[in-house]
């Protein structure tokens, strides 16, 4: 979408109440009666929807906000995930885990630049729409342990995304097992290797537990 068609749909989305940048929340039913709205995640507490244009020949890339909403039960309000389409049919957001009130998210970014392509992961709080988290992105590489590194391919880097109700996530990236702790800014290695499962991260009794040489490994969800 050119600039001058994405101003146009900034404008026509702000006169209709819906902030482009996402800035403050709506309410689930005046989201879902603008938009064709699909949910791809919920627990209790938390729905993530997908919102799609009414109109058959508007295409996400020109819908000019967040693809990917959570909306908080309790209160019934809608946060925009923050991932735009870039261009139609793309899907920047690459995994997704909920644990209420907690929003677990691996988006894709790329450098047009250098067109390399990192995915970016995100702690979000569904009750304010408050990005807890936010993985640094392409001015901070060579990343660190934990974080992805930027690749000439595209594709999903991160294969596992999982979150605990305090606020812990945790993944998996290109073989090594990190952990967020809730109210933490300080991702932490568990594991590395090439025997990590890319796949087989899940929580079970207050335990992050993974595949790793043919053999179940855990560790308490901090």
């Amino acid at each position: 979408m050119g600039r001058f068609a994405a101003v146009l749909a900034a404008a026509s989305l702000t006169l209709a109440g819906l902030s482009p940048a996402g800035a403050g929340a709506l309410g689930a039913r005046r989201l879902c009666s603008t938009y064709r709205c699909t949910t791809v995640a919920h627990d209790r507490s938390v729905r993530i929807v997908r919102v799609r244009s009414r109109r058959a020949e508007e295409t996400e890339a020109e819908l000019g906000h967040s693809v990917h909403w959570a909306i908080w039960r309790p209160t019934g309000r809608a946060w925009p995930l923050r991932d735009w389409a870039v261009v139609q049919d793309s899907d920047a957001l690459r995994k997704l885990a909920v644990a209420g009130p907690w929003v677990g998210t691996a988006e894709e970014s790329c450098s047009h630049e250098t067109l390399e392509c990192a995915e970016d992961v995100k702690r979000i709080d569904a009750r304010t729409g408050q990005v807890e988290y936010d993985l640094p992105g392409f001015e901070e590489f060579p990343a660190r342990e934990c974080e992805s590194v930027g690749t000439t391919t595209r594709g999903p880097q991160i294969s596992s995304l999982v979150m605990v109700p305090s606020g812990t996530m945790a993944w998996i990236v290109q073989g090594r097992v990190c952990e967020l702790p809730q109210r933490s800014q300080r991702p932490v290695l568990l594991s590395a290797g090439p025997g990590v499962a890319p796949h087989s991260l899940l929580v079970a009794d207050g335990f992050l537990v993974w595949r790793e040489g043919g053999a179940l490994r855990d560790a308490v969800a901090a």
